[in-house]
């Protein structure tokens, strides 16, 4: 069994999302992936689909079937991904619905009065 390896990047200069059959078109280097000061914040496919069947990457945030709100993550500790909120950490986040990413709405993962 194979699983498909994709990056998508926030451009921190632009302030835009890039897919990466876009970044190939214009040119950019998944070399970056290494360069501490890059504009570009690289994110990893998950391998995963959320509940309405959008990708799941790196940085998204999600919410499960009870309203909770977190975001995906990689841990070295568990060697996998893992999806965050203020009051845990859990796997499998295949059942949430992905309703935006750290970079573009990180208000989403404010806490509410």
């Amino acid at each position: 069994m194979s699983r498909e390896i994709k990056y998508r990047a926030w451009d921190s200069e632009l302030g835009c999302m890039w897919e990466m059959d876009e970044m190939a078109e214009d040119g950019f280097e998944l070399a970056a992936l290494g360069v501490k000061d890059s504009p570009m914040k690289f994110m990893q496919y998950t391998g995963l689909k959320g509940s309405k069947g959008v990708e799941i990457y790196e940085g998204d945030i999600t919410q499960d079937n009870g309203g909770n709100i977190g975001h995906i993550v990689w841990t070295e500790d568990e060697l996998g991904w893992l999806w965050l909120n203020e009051d845990e950490a859990q796997t499998p986040f295949s059942e949430c619905k992905v309703i935006g990413n750290i970079y573009e709405n990180p208000e989403l993962l404010e806490p509410t009065p």
